[in-house]
């Protein structure tokens, strides 16, 4: 890759493969919701009913929080990126190359460490939702 100009540390494929991750997650989202609609149609008889409304209200919710979460930990990472930038200007010498980390943390700086804190929360936020559609799959949305 040539060098990117304008601070950035991302490229082209990073940025595709994040607009396909957000494709689908915004695709189990309908999915989730549409499921909702069907199990409130539905018989209000059936035994897996309230967890089923919970399942999926708890999956939503998930949902929401992830989106949430990307979004301040894209603001934050904005953040490191600048103060590395500033940093690099402000510094004699040759500054450290970030490129060797595909996601550009390489320091323990306050910032990176609030990235990293937004990853691990945003992958268990994720985990609970896969674990609640494979439950939701598993329960399935009628009573045989």
């Amino acid at each position: 890759d040539a060098p990117n100009n304008n601070g950035s540390s991302k490229n082209v494929f990073t940025d595709r493969q994040n607009i396909v991750r957000g494709l689908c997650d915004a695709s189990l989202m309908a999915a989730n919701i549409s499921q909702l609609r069907a199990v409130l149609d539905g018989d209000h008889g059936n035994k897996f009913f309230i967890p089923l409304l919970i399942m999926i209200g708890l999956s939503l919710f998930s949902h929401i929080v992830f989106g949430l979460l990307m979004i301040q930990r894209w603001r934050k990472e904005r953040r490191a990126e600048l103060e590395h930038q500033r940093d690099v200007e402000n510094a004699a010498g040759t500054p450290v190359s970030r490129s060797s980390n595909p996601r550009g943390v390489t320091c323990l700086c306050a910032w990176c460490e609030c990235v990293e804190w937004y990853d691990e929360v945003s992958m268990f936020c994720m985990y609970l939702v896969i674990i609640l559609n494979v439950a939701i799959a598993g329960l399935g949305l009628t009573d045989n």
